[in-house]
């Protein structure tokens, strides 16, 4: 399978930079930044090395952060022993710290570097998804791959991300630069006219609804049997644009060695006339998912913060 170029587009938004961005309190981020910029010149096994450093120094020293993964395991996996929690959050925090490290690649790291890290499970259910001539939803999750995913899956093929506009500081301006730069277009997830433009068009859109919802047009679904607030989107997005829906995620290889772009058939019936049906489907998707690499999943997100009416958060 040979990589296809990736075909630089006009954005629909472009990222600024402002003068109150070199203001002091944005200086740590600036030379964070910098490190990551600098880390990129490390041999791949060093990166991973010190990326399980920081993971379990940041497992020692970020207490509220630690008692959200908690929580969230002993909900989601309440079959497991309080050790085994214990030990799945530990190996969660490595992979943040890992994470950090995999940004800087994904940004700056060139395509011949990262070519060699990079192997395909199911690569030919886009292809088919993508003869149909409606677009393609590339469904994933927020795993701690995330930015190296979008990455090296556009070095197969050209694909919009869509990311979610937050407030202007050094590193968000940032990141939204980069998916300009590198991917064919970087949209909005609060444009929806353009998402479905580029469906229409037969594109392929990253895609990434699994985070609490807080939005007017949520419904509750299970995840791993809890209810939680969830993004509709997908469906409403398949049924606008007749696209298929194809779920992804990079796995890091055992050995420490590259990542393996994982691709599920296209999920057949869907959507539905039944929203919240088609929503709990696609959690169970990601359940689905998160089975493959459990560590590699992003349980520091508050997932359940929006319970159902009269619902106590856990957090």
């Amino acid at each position: 399978m040979r990589p296809l170029p990736r075909k630089q587009t006009v954005m629909t938004e472009r990222s600024t930079f402002s003068l109150q961005m070199l203001a002091p309190r944005h200086w740590p981020s600036w030379i964070g930044l910098g490190l990551l910029r600098l880390s990129v010149a490390l041999p791949y096994q060093v990166q991973l090395r010190l990326g399980r450093t920081l993971g379990n120094l940041l497992w020692r020293l970020a207490g509220r952060h630690r008692r959200i993964v908690l929580t969230n395991l002993r909900l989601c996996f309440p079959q497991k022993s309080e050790t085994d929690c214990q030990a799945l959050a530990r190996e969660h925090f490595q992979a943040l710290g890992i994470s950090l490290f995999e940004i800087a690649l994904s940004w700056w790291a060139s395509d011949a570097r990262l070519r060699p890290l990079l192997s395909t499970q199911g690569y030919e259910h886009i292809e088919q998804a993508l003869q149909t001539g409606k677009g393609v939803i590339l469904l994933t999750a927020h795993f701690t791959t995330l930015e190296i995913s979008a990455r090296l899956m556009s070095m197969l093929r050209p694909i919009d991300v869509t990311y979610r506009a937050g407030d202007e500081n050094p590193i968000g301006t940032h990141l939204r630069g980069q998916r300009d730069k590198l991917y064919e277009e970087a949209i909005p997830k609060e444009n929806v006219r353009g998402v479905i433009r580029r469906l229409k068009e037969n594109k392929i859109i990253w895609y990434a609804p699994d985070q609490s919802f807080g939005g007017t047009n949520r419904v509750f679904a299970t995840f791993f049997g809890i209810p939680a607030a969830s993004n509709p989107a997908t469906s409403r997005f398949a049924r606008i644009s007749g696209a298929r829906v194809v779920p992804f995620f990079a796995r890091r290889r055992e050995r420490d060695y590259g990542y393996e772009l994982i691709f599920l058939p296209a999920l057949e019936d869907f959507p539905t006339a039944d929203l919240t049906a088609d929503t709990q489907r696609i959690n169970h998707v990601f359940e689905e998912l998160i089975a493959r690499a459990p560590e590699q999943y992003f349980w520091v997100h508050k997932r359940f913060k929006h319970g159902p009416s009269g619902q106590e958060s856990p957090y």
